[in-house]
């Protein structure tokens, strides 16, 4: 589909970097689809998996869990994130 849309240019530019894209349609699909891929994410969250605490507790291995380092100033790089149901 084409479309004629006005864009911030710094933005896309910074969004092309960023994705590593190649041109600025494969970098505004990439975001595009992230987008997405991050509602559907959000959904499935909200949903739920219909298992406890414990039991999500247990289906996680933790030598998956990536490594933690520290930035210069000392704090931890690692980000935490948290879902609450509406």
């Amino acid at each position: 589909m084409k479309l004629t849309v006005n864009l911030d240019e710094e933005v896309l530019n910074n969004v092309v970097k960023i994705t590593g894209a190649t041109t600025k349609t494969e970098a505004i699909m990439k975001a595009l689809r992230e987008i997405e891929r991050k509602a559907r994410l959000v959904e499935i969250l909200r949903e739920g998996l219909g298992a406890s605490e414990a039991e999500l507790k247990s289906m996680f291995d933790p030598s998956s869990a990536p490594a933690r380092e520290k930035c210069e100033h000392g704090s931890d790089t690692s980000a935490s994130v948290s879902m609450v149901a509406e």
